[in-house]
Protein backbone atom coordinates (compact mmCIF):
# COMPACT_ATOMS: atom_id res chain seq x y z
CA UNK A 1 0.00 0.00 0.00
CA UNK A 2 1.63 3.61 -0.37
CA UNK A 3 2.83 6.25 2.20
CA UNK A 4 0.15 9.15 2.44
CA UNK A 5 1.10 12.40 3.31
CA UNK A 6 3.37 13.23 6.14
CA UNK A 7 4.24 9.99 6.94
CA UNK A 8 0.77 8.65 7.61
CA UNK A 9 0.21 4.88 6.31
CA UNK A 10 -3.20 4.24 4.75
CA UNK A 11 -3.49 0.88 6.38
CA UNK A 12 -4.41 3.31 9.78
CA UNK A 13 -5.28 6.23 8.82
CA UNK A 14 -4.49 8.07 12.61
CA UNK A 15 -1.32 6.53 13.40
CA UNK A 16 1.64 5.59 11.31
CA UNK A 17 1.95 2.32 12.41
CA UNK A 18 -1.08 -0.32 13.28
CA UNK A 19 -1.89 0.36 17.27
CA UNK A 20 -0.39 -2.86 19.55
CA UNK A 21 -3.35 -4.22 21.19
CA UNK A 22 -1.92 -5.13 24.26
CA UNK A 23 -1.51 -1.20 25.03
CA UNK A 24 -5.10 -0.68 26.22
CA UNK A 25 -5.12 -3.12 28.76
CA UNK A 26 -2.35 -1.50 30.12
CA UNK A 27 -4.07 1.35 29.55
CA UNK A 28 -7.57 0.16 30.95
CA UNK A 29 -8.93 1.62 34.05
CA UNK A 30 -10.92 0.01 37.17
CA UNK A 31 -14.80 1.24 36.86
CA UNK A 32 -15.50 -0.84 39.74
CA UNK A 33 -17.23 2.14 41.74
CA UNK A 34 -15.87 1.94 45.36
CA UNK A 35 -18.52 1.09 48.51
CA UNK A 36 -18.57 4.78 49.53
CA UNK A 37 -19.53 6.31 46.39
CA UNK A 38 -22.12 4.06 45.67
CA UNK A 39 -24.05 4.20 48.80
CA UNK A 40 -23.41 7.99 48.81
CA UNK A 41 -24.41 8.53 45.57
CA UNK A 42 -27.55 6.28 46.32
CA UNK A 43 -27.82 8.58 49.25
CA UNK A 44 -27.73 12.15 47.62
CA UNK A 45 -30.12 10.67 44.93
CA UNK A 46 -32.65 9.83 47.28
CA UNK A 47 -32.43 12.96 49.08
CA UNK A 48 -32.92 15.14 45.93
CA UNK A 49 -36.03 13.39 45.06
CA UNK A 50 -37.71 13.87 48.17
CA UNK A 51 -36.73 17.57 48.27
CA UNK A 52 -37.90 18.17 44.52
CA UNK A 53 -41.51 15.91 44.62
CA UNK A 54 -42.24 17.62 48.15
CA UNK A 55 -42.17 14.58 50.31
CA UNK A 56 -41.77 13.98 53.64
CA UNK A 57 -40.88 10.92 55.68
CA UNK A 58 -41.30 9.60 59.06
CA UNK A 59 -41.34 6.01 61.37
CA UNK A 60 -43.93 5.60 63.61
CA UNK A 61 -43.21 3.09 66.68
CA UNK A 62 -46.52 2.30 67.59
CA UNK A 63 -45.59 1.15 71.10
CA UNK A 64 -44.50 4.56 72.85
CA UNK A 65 -46.06 6.22 70.11
CA UNK A 66 -42.82 8.10 69.12
CA UNK A 67 -42.38 9.28 65.61
CA UNK A 68 -39.54 10.45 63.67
CA UNK A 69 -39.68 12.37 61.59
CA UNK A 70 -37.46 14.84 58.87
CA UNK A 71 -37.87 18.80 58.72
CA UNK A 72 -40.29 18.44 55.77
CA UNK A 73 -42.77 16.69 57.95
CA UNK A 74 -42.72 19.20 60.80
CA UNK A 75 -43.54 22.13 58.14
CA UNK A 76 -46.34 20.63 56.52
CA UNK A 77 -47.98 20.13 59.91
CA UNK A 78 -46.82 23.65 60.87
CA UNK A 79 -45.46 22.41 64.13
CA UNK A 80 -41.34 23.21 65.13
CA UNK A 81 -38.48 20.75 65.44
CA UNK A 82 -38.42 21.28 69.66
CA UNK A 83 -38.08 17.28 70.10
CA UNK A 84 -39.79 14.27 70.00
CA UNK A 85 -43.36 14.39 68.65
CA UNK A 86 -45.87 11.80 69.62
CA UNK A 87 -48.17 10.39 66.53
CA UNK A 88 -50.79 12.04 69.06
CA UNK A 89 -49.37 15.34 68.66
CA UNK A 90 -48.98 15.57 64.98
CA UNK A 91 -53.00 13.87 65.13
CA UNK A 92 -53.60 16.88 67.02
CA UNK A 93 -52.95 19.03 64.40
CA UNK A 94 -55.36 17.65 61.92
CA UNK A 95 -58.61 19.53 61.09
CA UNK A 96 -60.77 18.35 63.57
CA UNK A 97 -63.45 16.83 60.82
CA UNK A 98 -61.34 14.82 59.34
CA UNK A 99 -58.89 13.40 62.98
CA UNK A 100 -61.60 10.43 63.70
CA UNK A 101 -60.85 9.44 59.79
CA UNK A 102 -57.00 9.33 60.12
CA UNK A 103 -57.23 7.66 63.32
CA UNK A 104 -59.33 5.03 61.81
CA UNK A 105 -57.37 4.82 58.82
CA UNK A 106 -54.03 4.18 61.25
CA UNK A 107 -55.35 1.89 63.40
CA UNK A 108 -56.59 -0.83 60.50
CA UNK A 109 -53.19 -0.82 58.94
CA UNK A 110 -51.95 -1.78 62.90
CA UNK A 111 -54.48 -4.46 62.49
CA UNK A 112 -54.43 -5.75 59.65
CA UNK A 113 -51.29 -4.26 57.43
CA UNK A 114 -53.61 -2.72 55.21
CA UNK A 115 -51.65 0.27 53.61
CA UNK A 116 -52.32 3.79 54.98
CA UNK A 117 -53.37 6.22 52.59
CA UNK A 118 -55.63 9.37 53.48
CA UNK A 119 -56.44 12.74 52.67
CA UNK A 120 -56.81 15.21 55.47
CA UNK A 121 -56.26 18.82 56.45
CA UNK A 122 -54.37 20.87 59.30
CA UNK A 123 -54.26 23.70 60.44
CA UNK A 124 -51.14 25.57 61.29
CA UNK A 125 -50.42 28.58 64.19
CA UNK A 126 -51.23 31.34 61.67
CA UNK A 127 -54.48 29.98 60.98
CA UNK A 128 -53.23 27.90 57.26
CA UNK A 129 -55.22 25.49 56.21
CA UNK A 130 -53.46 22.68 54.36
CA UNK A 131 -54.78 19.60 52.59
CA UNK A 132 -51.95 16.60 53.19
CA UNK A 133 -52.07 12.86 51.82
CA UNK A 134 -50.18 10.56 53.91
CA UNK A 135 -49.33 7.35 52.79
CA UNK A 136 -47.84 4.64 55.17
CA UNK A 137 -46.85 0.75 55.53
CA UNK A 138 -45.85 -1.80 58.19
CA UNK A 139 -42.39 -1.96 58.22
CA UNK A 140 -41.88 -4.16 61.49
CA UNK A 141 -44.66 -6.56 62.97
CA UNK A 142 -44.83 -8.08 66.31
CA UNK A 143 -44.83 -12.01 67.15
CA UNK A 144 -48.68 -11.71 66.96
CA UNK A 145 -48.56 -10.03 63.33
CA UNK A 146 -49.64 -6.45 64.67
CA UNK A 147 -47.34 -3.37 63.08
CA UNK A 148 -44.77 -2.93 65.33
CA UNK A 149 -43.53 0.28 63.42
CA UNK A 150 -44.78 1.99 60.44
CA UNK A 151 -43.17 3.67 57.86
CA UNK A 152 -44.99 6.27 55.51
CA UNK A 153 -44.64 9.94 53.64
CA UNK A 154 -46.68 13.03 53.34
CA UNK A 155 -47.32 15.07 50.94
CA UNK A 156 -48.66 18.98 50.08
CA UNK A 157 -51.96 18.23 48.05
CA UNK A 158 -53.67 21.45 48.33
CA UNK A 159 -52.65 22.94 44.93
CA UNK A 160 -54.58 19.57 43.94
CA UNK A 161 -57.38 19.53 46.42
CA UNK A 162 -57.94 23.29 44.97
CA UNK A 163 -58.06 22.35 41.61
CA UNK A 164 -60.66 19.42 42.12
CA UNK A 165 -62.86 21.69 44.20
CA UNK A 166 -62.99 24.25 40.78
CA UNK A 167 -63.33 21.33 38.36
CA UNK A 168 -66.27 20.38 40.57
CA UNK A 169 -67.45 23.89 40.35
CA UNK A 170 -67.29 24.09 36.97
CA UNK A 171 -69.01 20.79 36.00
CA UNK A 172 -71.84 21.85 38.46
CA UNK A 173 -72.44 24.71 37.37
CA UNK A 174 -72.54 23.58 33.51
CA UNK A 175 -75.45 20.80 34.30
CA UNK A 176 -77.26 24.07 35.92
CA UNK A 177 -76.96 25.92 32.49
CA UNK A 178 -77.36 22.87 30.34
CA UNK A 179 -80.62 21.88 32.66
CA UNK A 180 -81.82 25.25 31.94
CA UNK A 181 -81.44 25.71 28.92
CA UNK A 182 -82.87 22.88 27.16
CA UNK A 183 -86.30 23.26 29.91
CA UNK A 184 -85.98 27.00 27.74
CA UNK A 185 -85.70 25.32 24.38
CA UNK A 186 -88.85 23.41 25.50
CA UNK A 187 -90.59 25.43 26.45
CA UNK A 188 -89.75 27.83 23.15
CA UNK A 189 -90.81 25.11 20.89
CA UNK A 190 -93.90 24.41 22.84
CA UNK A 191 -94.70 28.18 22.72
CA UNK A 192 -93.95 28.54 19.04
CA UNK A 193 -95.76 25.49 17.94
CA UNK A 194 -99.39 27.20 20.14
CA UNK A 195 -98.38 30.82 17.38
CA UNK A 196 -97.70 28.81 14.13
CA UNK A 197 -99.99 27.04 12.33
CA UNK A 198 -97.31 25.72 9.08
CA UNK A 199 -93.98 23.84 9.82
CA UNK A 200 -92.28 26.56 7.97
CA UNK A 201 -93.35 29.18 9.95
CA UNK A 202 -92.18 27.57 12.91
CA UNK A 203 -88.88 26.41 11.88
CA UNK A 204 -88.12 29.86 10.73
CA UNK A 205 -89.57 31.32 14.24
CA UNK A 206 -88.07 28.67 16.06
CA UNK A 207 -84.50 28.74 14.81
CA UNK A 208 -84.18 32.77 15.06
CA UNK A 209 -85.04 32.29 19.32
CA UNK A 210 -82.57 29.84 19.49
CA UNK A 211 -80.03 31.84 17.81
CA UNK A 212 -80.89 34.18 20.35
CA UNK A 213 -79.87 32.11 23.16
CA UNK A 214 -76.86 31.15 21.32
CA UNK A 215 -75.61 34.54 21.22
CA UNK A 216 -76.13 34.48 25.13
CA UNK A 217 -73.96 31.39 25.50
CA UNK A 218 -71.47 32.46 23.42
CA UNK A 219 -70.90 35.73 25.33
CA UNK A 220 -70.93 33.65 28.72
CA UNK A 221 -66.74 34.26 30.10
CA UNK A 222 -66.03 37.01 27.29
CA UNK A 223 -65.85 39.61 30.22
CA UNK A 224 -62.93 37.38 31.50
CA UNK A 225 -65.35 36.21 34.48
CA UNK A 226 -66.68 32.73 33.19
CA UNK A 227 -69.60 33.14 35.56
CA UNK A 228 -70.75 36.12 34.03
CA UNK A 229 -72.11 37.20 30.03
CA UNK A 230 -70.62 39.85 28.16
CA UNK A 231 -74.10 42.30 27.65
CA UNK A 232 -72.81 43.68 24.59
CA UNK A 233 -72.05 40.36 22.80
CA UNK A 234 -75.20 38.92 23.93
CA UNK A 235 -77.25 41.72 22.29
CA UNK A 236 -75.44 42.04 19.48
CA UNK A 237 -75.27 38.71 19.03
CA UNK A 238 -79.32 38.49 19.04
CA UNK A 239 -79.16 41.77 16.80
CA UNK A 240 -76.92 39.70 14.02
CA UNK A 241 -79.70 38.65 12.30
CA UNK A 242 -81.45 42.03 11.66
CA UNK A 243 -78.31 43.88 11.40
CA UNK A 244 -76.40 41.72 8.92
CA UNK A 245 -79.54 42.97 6.64
CA UNK A 246 -77.54 46.08 4.45
CA UNK A 247 -81.17 48.17 5.00
CA UNK A 248 -82.01 47.50 8.05
CA UNK A 249 -78.58 48.14 9.16
CA UNK A 250 -78.12 51.31 8.65
CA UNK A 251 -81.39 52.22 10.00
CA UNK A 252 -80.52 50.10 13.66
CA UNK A 253 -78.32 51.79 15.98
CA UNK A 254 -77.08 50.51 19.47
CA UNK A 255 -75.49 52.12 22.43
CA UNK A 256 -74.82 49.33 24.66
CA UNK A 257 -72.18 49.36 27.81
CA UNK A 258 -69.24 47.17 28.13
CA UNK A 259 -70.87 45.23 31.48
CA UNK A 260 -71.23 41.50 33.07
CA UNK A 261 -74.56 40.07 33.50
CA UNK A 262 -75.63 36.64 35.00
CA UNK A 263 -76.11 33.83 32.61
CA UNK A 264 -79.81 33.90 33.40
CA UNK A 265 -80.37 37.56 32.51
CA UNK A 266 -78.07 37.72 29.53
CA UNK A 267 -80.16 34.71 28.06
CA UNK A 268 -84.07 36.58 29.18
CA UNK A 269 -82.16 40.07 27.32
CA UNK A 270 -81.00 38.22 24.38
CA UNK A 271 -84.58 36.51 23.25
CA UNK A 272 -86.09 39.52 24.48
CA UNK A 273 -84.26 41.74 21.86
CA UNK A 274 -84.72 38.92 19.08
CA UNK A 275 -88.62 39.38 20.25
CA UNK A 276 -88.63 43.56 20.03
CA UNK A 277 -87.26 42.85 16.28
CA UNK A 278 -89.32 40.56 14.94
CA UNK A 279 -92.04 42.62 16.56
CA UNK A 280 -90.73 45.56 14.32
CA UNK A 281 -90.21 43.56 11.08
CA UNK A 282 -93.90 42.77 11.41
CA UNK A 283 -95.59 46.26 13.06
CA UNK A 284 -93.15 48.75 13.63
CA UNK A 285 -90.08 50.24 12.28
CA UNK A 286 -88.72 47.83 10.45
CA UNK A 287 -91.97 47.82 8.45
CA UNK A 288 -91.83 51.06 6.75
CA UNK A 289 -89.23 52.41 4.72
CA UNK A 290 -88.15 55.16 7.02
CA UNK A 291 -88.03 53.65 10.18
CA UNK A 292 -85.45 53.43 12.59
CA UNK A 293 -84.36 51.50 15.83
CA UNK A 294 -82.21 52.40 18.58
CA UNK A 295 -81.26 50.38 21.78
CA UNK A 296 -79.38 51.87 24.49
CA UNK A 297 -78.09 49.32 27.68
CA UNK A 298 -76.73 51.26 30.33
CA UNK A 299 -76.53 51.38 34.20
CA UNK A 300 -78.18 54.10 36.47
CA UNK A 301 -76.10 53.57 39.27
CA UNK A 302 -77.92 56.19 41.13
CA UNK A 303 -80.98 54.80 40.83
CA UNK A 304 -79.61 51.11 41.40
CA UNK A 305 -80.81 49.87 38.00
CA UNK A 306 -79.87 48.21 34.69
CA UNK A 307 -81.81 50.04 31.99
CA UNK A 308 -82.26 49.01 28.37
CA UNK A 309 -84.24 51.21 26.29
CA UNK A 310 -86.03 50.11 22.72
CA UNK A 311 -86.94 52.69 20.57
CA UNK A 312 -88.75 53.41 16.93
CA UNK A 313 -89.16 55.97 15.14
CA UNK A 314 -91.15 55.90 12.45
CA UNK A 315 -94.90 57.69 10.63
CA UNK A 316 -97.28 54.46 10.78
CA UNK A 317 -100.32 53.06 11.74
CA UNK A 318 -100.18 53.65 15.74
CA UNK A 319 -103.15 50.52 16.15
CA UNK A 320 -100.71 48.37 14.32
CA UNK A 321 -97.85 49.57 17.23
CA UNK A 322 -100.19 49.29 19.94
CA UNK A 323 -100.97 45.37 18.80
CA UNK A 324 -97.14 44.63 19.50
CA UNK A 325 -98.41 44.23 23.48
CA UNK A 326 -100.99 41.80 22.84
CA UNK A 327 -98.91 39.01 21.12
CA UNK A 328 -97.25 36.12 22.37
CA UNK A 329 -94.16 37.96 21.98
CA UNK A 330 -95.23 40.29 24.10
CA UNK A 331 -96.36 37.78 26.71
CA UNK A 332 -92.59 35.84 26.47
CA UNK A 333 -91.42 38.97 27.48
CA UNK A 334 -93.48 39.79 30.24
CA UNK A 335 -92.39 36.20 31.68
CA UNK A 336 -88.51 36.51 31.24
CA UNK A 337 -88.23 40.06 32.50
CA UNK A 338 -90.28 39.09 35.38
CA UNK A 339 -87.78 35.83 36.36
CA UNK A 340 -85.18 38.31 36.60
CA UNK A 341 -87.02 40.82 38.97
CA UNK A 342 -87.43 43.24 36.37
CA UNK A 343 -89.48 45.69 35.05
CA UNK A 344 -90.95 46.68 31.82
CA UNK A 345 -92.63 49.62 30.83
CA UNK A 346 -93.97 49.61 26.74
CA UNK A 347 -96.10 51.60 24.48
CA UNK A 348 -96.43 54.05 21.95
CA UNK A 349 -94.99 57.71 21.14
CA UNK A 350 -95.77 60.62 19.13
CA UNK A 351 -93.73 59.35 16.40
CA UNK A 352 -93.27 55.49 17.23
CA UNK A 353 -92.82 53.17 20.04
CA UNK A 354 -90.82 52.84 23.26
CA UNK A 355 -89.77 49.79 25.38
CA UNK A 356 -88.20 50.69 28.87
CA UNK A 357 -86.49 47.64 30.95
CA UNK A 358 -85.09 47.68 34.15
CA UNK A 359 -83.28 45.33 36.63
CA UNK A 360 -82.02 45.61 40.14
CA UNK A 361 -77.94 46.26 39.61
CA UNK A 362 -77.87 43.01 42.33
CA UNK A 363 -78.74 40.59 38.88
CA UNK A 364 -75.10 41.43 37.52
CA UNK A 365 -73.19 40.24 40.18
Amino acid sequence: MGQLADGLDDRNPIAGSPPDAGSFATQSLDMTPSPTFERLSIEDRHRLALRYAGLATWAWDVRTDLVDADQATYRLFGLSDTGNFTATEFIGSIHPDDRLGVSEALNETIETGVVFDCRFRVTHQDGTVKWLRGIGEVHRRYKDGKASVIIGLNMDITALVESEERLEAVVSEMRHRIKNSLAMVNSLAAATARETDAVDAFVERFRGRIDALAAAQRAIGTTGDTHLVDLRSAVEGAMGPFTDTADWSRRIRTDIVDVGVTPSLGQALALTIYELATNAIKYGALRFDDGTIVLRCMPDDRAGLLTIEWTETHVGDQIAMRAQSTGFGSKLIDRLIGAERGSIERGPTEDGYRVRLAFPLDVNS
